[in-house]
């Protein structure tokens, strides 16, 4: 599991993972994450760069948009069924007043991280044993290549009229010898 600094408030790290990954957020506020979104984690010196009074200011202006956006939804909601149109959230303003008190907590997690390594373990297992076989393979065939040269091929046919010979039974043609029958 990831762990902020401590020297980090939990405010200052998620304005900087919205920083860092901008294209993941809905209108840039971290209660909108887009479905899907890969996200890269800042580094503490990145986060720490962001000032701590800022940060809860920043945070408490989108909590309270975000809580303005859920309240709209939960009044058009039943009636937007077969709606084309999008609800918005407002772009973010300055807030002025004092932050409000954090009423939940972000736990986050490398598990997918964790997950993704393990496919991509497997995917050059089989990639590596995918290139054995072809290596197994073009070995194979230019052990053939080499028994099919020229020189190879007079030696096997010297070795199979030697070995016809030397089979019982077996008597090679003459030339010129009559067939019976004619």
């Amino acid at each position: 599991m990831a762990q902020k600094p401590h020297d980090v408030t939990l405010d200052q790290m998620l304005m900087a993972l919205v920083k860092e990954n901008p294209q993941a957020f809905i209108n840039g506020n971290v209660n909108l994450l887009k479905a899907g979104a890969t996200l890269r984690f800042p580094g503490a010196e990145d986060a720490a760069a962001i000032a701590q009074a800022e940060a809860a200011r920043d945070i408490a202006q989108q909590n309270r948009e975000f809580d303005e956006y859920r309240r709209r939804i939960a009044q058009v909601a039943p009636f937007a069924t077969g709606s084309t149109g999008r609800l918005g959230l407002p772009k973010s303003k300055t807030a002025t007043s004092q932050p409000a008190e954090p009423r939940s907590r972000l736990t986050l997690s490398n598990q997918g991280a964790v997950l993704g390594q393990r496919q991509i373990t497997r995917d050059l297992e089989k990639q590596a044993q995918r290139a054995e076989q072809v290596a197994d393979e073009i070995k194979a065939l230019a052990a053939s290549a080499v028994s099919s040269s020229p020189a190879s091929a007079a030696a096997a046919a010297a070795s199979g009229a030697s070995a016809a010979r030397a089979r019982p039974g077996s008597q090679p043609a003459r030339r010129g010898a009559s067939t019976a029958g004619r």
